[in-house]
């Protein structure tokens, strides 16, 4: 969690002040040997939001040249599972994760198939600050 800015390139970096700043939760275990997957909830929605917050933990996205990840086939930043409120409920869609080299591999199909709805992770709970306004 951090304000972000602009820097030169196109990148943004993540700064340790907090008056503006985009929020993002993750959890993450091995989906083969040397690469992690992660399940991400961006609470904001700040410009390379996710990219940013992976690299400044040290893990940018696999295909992400911009950010320091490794080049691969294609970037594989995907948006598996979202979540919209509507004025009439909740809107909730889920996209097939099937497609890249990568995503072909045995180990990370384990991995991909292993994954539980997100709403069923122990999310830790904002600070009051954080939350949205009622």
């Amino acid at each position: 969690m951090g304000d972000m800015k602009n820097r030169r390139g196109g990148q943004r970096i993540l700064l340790k002040t907090s008056e503006n700043p985009a929020i993002t939760q993750f959890f993450s275990n091995a989906a083969k040997p040397g690469t992690r997957g992660f399940i991400v909830k961006p609470h904001t929605g700040k410009t390379h939001q996710i990219r940013v917050a992976l690299k400044s933990i040290g893990a940018p996205i696999l295909g992400d040249t911009l950010y320091g990840g490794e080049a691969s086939d294609r970037l594989y930043l995907h948006a598996w599972h979202l979540q919209l409120p509507l004025s009439s409920g909740e809107l909730s869609v889920t996209a097939p994760f099937d497609t890249g080299e990568v995503i072909n591999e045995a180990d990370v199909q384990t991995w991909y198939n292993g994954l539980n709805a997100p709403e069923t992770y122990p999310w830790p709970s904002l600070p009051a600050r954080f939350l949205p306004a009622c």
